[in-house]
């Protein structure tokens, strides 16, 4: 046998693979449960808001359903290809998953059962690129998809793999935006933390003393020295998490507290978060919300910030008819003391840390001068030009999450924007100046002479600046009179500001599991009791009046120049569609779980099922197809800019938040309406808006949480009128079967009607989410004629008795008449674009009326 020649390793490397085979093991990656990991992933996006993953599930979604889509062994599915729309059979492998995903405009799921059956789903899923989706979360969602299947086809329950996530990075604290950094300034929020009700009012003091203010029992409920608090978990999706205290906290000892007062618990209107016993308890009890509320025997009053800036706020209350102000301190040796109507009680508790951690000493900055830029992807009527105007810098100068949400003309022609997590800021001359701070998804204010009065997740405040300083530091409680817990889904909306003087606020329904909660047969959305689903009617000094009742996600609250208050509903459980109502007192709009909060009915009362009160609802103004027009409409706006914003004075302008599109509204009488569309292709989606006294329009959009097509999870644009005289579609209107289209501008060219097309359908509203297009037809053209000196086009329908009864939609098209819509290009996607191989926007014609029953 030959002999094999050893040659000896050199020490310094023996030493380096010694030391690599002691190590390897503390190098290898964590393991992960992809399906865990997907799952997790799937929620967080909220893909069940658009896409089934149940067996059987009877609801109508915008997307396809995910069970039994992708099974172990892959299948096949129908799809349509490009903008001709090819049909082919592809395997719905992971690389048609991820394309899916990736790019979901290129091959369209066509469905495969209900009344759209083979029809190819519409183009409105937003793009998920690699900067919104690791390739680890979308193979984990993958896999987790893989178990969505019956038993033999479904994929593994657990699957491990090496975590790819990036190595967390240690960054400076004072640089993590949901880090709120206290320095030379007090500052007081609202926020949802463990340990008290959803209510309570945070405050942190530039002496590293934080603590919680709570007015379920009006009391210091917590206190901590350090880090002020951390909104991530409300800043992240749709803000599911909670607010946790800021860095290097540490808990101050408060037991026993001293008593001031008789003891307060209103736990029936802000239970402790993670009570769901209260809340069952008082939605399936005898006893109503409203007695409760007339039993209460204490009221919170209000909180204001301090003369000095990082002086110590102040809190008003009142119990058994007797008012109270607190003020509360800890000096850094641990001595703590309420003065409480004037009389200090101290004893002494925790003292702060040897090594108190405070943030960087970088004195607050409220002013922020920035500069508009020219509007890319948009697509709007001739003559209109938009910018985007950039975000202001939080007060430590970091960019920041800017939800502009709440929009108000002030006297001075500034714009007063609310948010849902960065404050109150005035908008003025292209500089940012924030007014006001600390409110909990501020979706609406209105502005009232020196004062503000703004919407937010736990109340109605009137906020007032009582120094004249530009900072606005008293915030009143003008009403509470209704349930508040920790669910994400629980937002107010308005105030709107009623032609009688009033106040009226839309509450959502809540969105969660469980016996705290009654859903009407439906799968999501439902009534935790305290007047969820209802409107409530508030007076200038507060008192609160149930308004009307039945409603799901009621996203916008307006009053007209009719004088009449419109909302707007979101599609879901006994909305087939999206809708705009006028909300009337006392009357019902179709969602049964706000019954519980009638009186002497509870739940398990059989007077409350859906089929008794189906009858009694109220007729909408008008439908918005899913998925055509409107997803989640937002708060209506009238231009009354006297012709500065062009030809549409007195109408009424809307924007979808699914959608990222802007839409024209014209109500008939007899609960019909004209639908047009207005711009399409916004970077984020549509929420709110109001007019500037030079007549240009301000967007807010938001798509955090629910995505947008645009992709942006936040925009505020500018939009504005340039003079044109191209023709433009003015109104539909309708006698019979006939409808005449009303243009306007230069009619020269004529009317080209050659490929002029109609469809109908109609909408039902049951417990299931949504509807399909239900006896969707294509309409049969008798005649049309067209008068140019008029400027009108008159399309006359065969008479179809194939038309069900009932309020139907009728569609309009084509390519030759003056176009007003156009294809969606996703907005991220035309970004990265090389703007020399942008598709062509094909431009084209289109128009929705809903006639009623």
């Amino acid at each position: 046998m030959q002999k094999t020649k050893l040659t000896p390793m050199p020490l310094r490397k023996l030493s380096l693979a010694v030391a690599t085979l002691l190590i390897t093991p503390f190098l290898t990656a964590k393991k992960i449960d992809l399906v865990k990991l997907g799952q997790k992933t799937f929620d967080s996006l909220g893909c069940a808001e658009c896409h089934s993953k149940n067996l059987d599930e009877k609801v109508v979604k915008t997307g396809p359903s995910l069970y039994g889509l992708f099974p172990q062994k892959p299948r096949e599915r129908e799809v349509a290809e490009g903008p001709e729309q090819h049909r082919l059979k592809v395997v719905a492998d992971y690389e048609y998953y991820l394309k899916s995903i990736r790019q979901p405009a290129a091959e369209l799921a066509i469905h495969e059962n209900g009344p759209s059956k083979g029809q190819p789903y519409l183009p409105v899923m937003a793009a998920y690129d690699e900067k919104l989706l690791s390739k680890q979360k979308a193979k984990a969602i993958y896999h987790y998809l893989q178990t969505l299947n019956d038993e033999g086809k479904r994929g593994p329950a657990q699957v491990l793999a090496d975590d790819q996530s990036a190595p967390e990075v240690k960054r400076d604290i004072n640089q993590n935006p949901g880090e709120i950094l206290v320095t030379d300034r007090t500052r007081i929020y609202r926020a949802r933390a463990a340990g008290s009700s959803a209510r309570a009012i945070y405050v942190g003091l530039p002496s590293g003393l934080n603590y919680a203010f709570d007015p379920r029992t009006m009391t210091i409920t917590k206190a901590w020295w350090g880090g002020f608090i951390n909104i991530s978990g409300e800043t992240e999706g749709r803000g599911r998490g909670l607010t946790k205290p800021g860095h290097q906290s540490v808990a101050i000892k408060l037991d026993p507290s001293p008593q001031f007062h008789p003891p307060v618990d209103l736990s029936f209107q802000s239970p402790l978060i993670g009570d769901e016993n209260t809340i069952a308890k008082n939605l399936h009890g005898d006893e109503d919300f409203a007695d409760q509320l007339k039993k209460a025997n204490a009221h919170f009053i209000h909180y204001s910030y301090p003369e000095k800036p990082d002086g110590i706020p102040t809190f008003k209350y009142s119990v058994d008819g007797k008012e109270y102000t607190l003020t509360f301190n800890i000096t850094k040796k641990g001595l703590a003391t309420w003065t409480v109507n004037g009389t200090p009680v101290s004893f002494s508790t925790t003292p702060a840390p040897e090594k108190l951690w405070r943030p960087t000493p970088k004195p607050t900055q409220l002013t922020h001068k920035i500069n508009p830029t020219p509007a890319t992807g948009l697509t709007a009527l001739p003559g209109y030009e938009t910018e985007r105007i950039p975000a202001p810098l939080d007060p430590h100068g970091r960019p920041q999450l800017f939800e502009p949400m709440g929009m108000a003309l002030d006297k001075d022609g500034s714009i007063v924007v609310s948010t849902r997590t960065a404050g109150v800021w005035r908008f003025k001359d292209n500089t940012w100046t924030m007014i006001a701070e600390g409110l909990l998804d501020s979706l609406s204010i209105l502005i009232e002479g020196n004062k503000l009065i703004a919407g937010q997740k736990t109340e109605v405040t009137e906020i007032t600046d009582t120094n004249n300083d530009g900072f606005f530091d008293t915030y009143r409680t003008l009403s509470d009179d209704f349930l508040c817990t920790e669910n994400y889904h629980e937002y107010v909306h308005g105030p709107a500001k009623g032609s009688d003087g009033n106040y009226y606020v839309t509450l959502n329904l809540s969105h969660r599991d469980g016996k705290p909660i009654y859903k009407a047969d439906g799968a999501f959305m439902g009534s935790q009791g305290g007047y969820r689903g209802w409107t409530l009617q508030i007076t200038p000094d507060g008192k609160t009046t149930p308004f009307a009742y039945g409603l799901r996600s009621p996203a916008g609250i307006a009053t007209g120049p009719d004088g009449k208050l419109y909302y707007t509903e979101n599609q879901g459980e006994y909305n087939g569609t999206s809708k705009l109502h006028h909300l009337q007192k006392d009357k019902y709009y179709g969602h049964p779980s706000s019954l519980v909060d009638m009186p002497g009915l509870k739940p398990n009362s059989p007077e409350i099922h859906w089929t008794k009160w189906a009858p009694k609802t109220e007729t909408s103004l008008a439908l918005f197809p899913q998925s055509l027009v409107a997803n989640s409409p937002g708060s209506p706006v009238w231009d009354l800019t006297g012709g500065k914003f062009g030809p549409f004075e007195k109408e009424m302008f809307l924007g979808d938040q699914t959608l990222s599109t802007l839409f024209r509204v014209l109500p008939k009488a007899n609960n019909e309406a004209a639908v047009i569309p207005f711009a399409q292709g916004f970077p984020s989606g549509l929420m709110r808006l109001t007019f500037d006294q030079n007549g240009s329009l301000y967007i807010g959009q938001t798509g955090r949480g629910w995505r947008a097509y645009g992709g942006g999870i936040y925009a505020l644009m500018r939009m504005s009128y340039k003079q044109t005289n191209a023709p433009v579609l003015k109104d539909v209107t309708n006698e019979g079967e006939i409808f005449t289209f009303h243009f306007i501008g230069d009619r020269s060219e004529g009317f080209n009607t050659s490929d002029f097309k109609v469809k109908s359908w109609y909408y039902h509203d049951t417990p299931g989410y949504g509807s399909p297009r239900n006896n969707e037809l294509e309409e049969s053209v008798k005649s049309i004629t067209t008068d140019l000196e008029k400027g009108t086009v008159t399309v006359t329908l065969k008479h179809n008795a194939d038309r069900k009864e009932g309020t139907r939609v009728f569609q309009f098209s084509s390519k030759n008449l003056p176009a007003n819509q156009s294809k969606r290009i996703h907005f991220r996607r035309l970004k990265k674009m090389d703007p020399n191989k942008r598709p062509k926007i094909v431009p084209y014609f289109e128009a929705y009326y809903t006639l009623s029953k």
